[in-house]
């Protein structure tokens, strides 16, 4: 497995009863956030991440083998990047965060 460093990340969702889903189409969905009153256009692998998260953090590792498994992609090295990549974003927009175990 490519995925994360040394250190696994563990991750949550910052503040799931503030978001509001709405599929938009079979490959996007809308999804508003109250905390910040921001809009955003997720893809599905976006969207299965954060379903994911919505009960329980998980690591980085266990997430992605997660998305690679239910979407029948391979686990390697273009979708660790892909995925680590997706993980700074949903941090960066405020809707996941790293969780201190």
């Amino acid at each position: 497995m490519v995925v994360g460093s040394d250190m696994e990340s563990f991750w949550r969702i910052t503040t799931h009863h503030s978001l509001h889903w709405k599929r938009f189409d079979a490959e996007r969905l809308i999804l508003f956030n109250d905390a910040s009153c921001q809009t955003h256009v997720l893809n599905v692998l976006c969207e299965d991440l954060l379903r994911l998260l919505r009960d329980f953090p998980d690591s980085s590792g266990a997430l992605a083998e997660k998305l690679a498994q239910h979407h029948e992609m391979p686990l390697d090295e273009e979708f660790s990047t892909y995925f680590n990549n997706m993980l700074a974003d949903l941090d960066f927009l405020g809707l996941i965060e790293p969780v201190a175990l």
